[in-house]
């Protein structure tokens, strides 16, 4: 993936959550540009697949069940049984993962949203990733090497606004801030974990693999930072 040029560029408004300061950034970090290579399973498909499983393992039986009773398949009861445990139990799958996600954001948590290869996915491809000052490779460098696990510091919550992020548990003390969202960062093969410190829910770690610095760099968009 190449850094877009300044002419290549789209840009969009963004009120911040304030409503004063205007926020202006690129469709270089539309969120459906990044798509997770990484095979992403979003959790209602699996409710979803769950449900078709069941709903065809109970219509099996009952044809099953009916032809060694009468010798004939019980098309119509086999179809209304499997149709009715399918709805049952996607329903109830729902209902409970809902719930999950309810409790989980009433108490502050990101609830798992997914399974891909990097683990379980906590957080939307859409979803902010705020950071101070500028995100150089020298920059991430050093980050890194303040990690004993080599992971890179950043701010990020589903649906937190980069007012909030920015200024969350005290805004940055740097002139800018580097913007870019979990999608830019998965779609190159790197990930986004919850990584809350005492005082600061939104802190999370991006896990680098073997990709160069370089493509991380530029995937920030640098942006003066109005919040200090």
């Amino acid at each position: 993936m190449r850094r877009k040029a300044n002419s290549e560029i789209k840009y969009h408004c963004v009120f911040c959550a304030n409503r004063k300061n205007l926020v202006v950034i690129s469709d270089y970090m539309t969120p459906v540009m990044y798509s997770d290579p990484s095979g992403e399973i979003l959790i209602t498909t699996i409710i979803l697949i769950l449900a078709i499983c069941a709903g065809v393992g109970v219509f099996t039986y009952t044809a099953v069940d009916s032809y060694n009773k009468t010798g004939q398949v019980d098309l119509l009861a086999s179809t209304v049984n499997g149709f009715l445990t399918f709805v049952a139990v996607y329903s109830l799958g729902i209902y409970a993962y809902n719930s999950y996600v309810m409790l989980s954001l009433a108490y502050g948590l990101n609830p798992v949203i997914g399974i891909g290869s990097a683990g379980l996915q906590y957080y939307y491809n859409s979803t902010y990733v705020v950071r101070g000052g500028m995100s150089t490779v020298d920059n991430l460098q050093e980050n890194m090497g303040k990690d004993p696990r080599g992971y890179i510091s950043a701010r990020s919550g589903n649906e937190i606004s980069i007012d909030t992020l920015a200024t969350t548990p005290k805004p940055f003390y740097n002139g800018q801030i580097s913007v870019t969202n979990v999608g830019a960062i998965r779609s190159i093969g790197m990930n986004v974990v919850a990584d809350p410190t005492i005082g600061n829910p939104y802190h999370v770690a991006i896990v680098p693999n073997n990709v160069a610095l370089e493509r991380l760099s530029e995937l920030f968009e640098q942006m003066k930072n109005i919040w200090r």
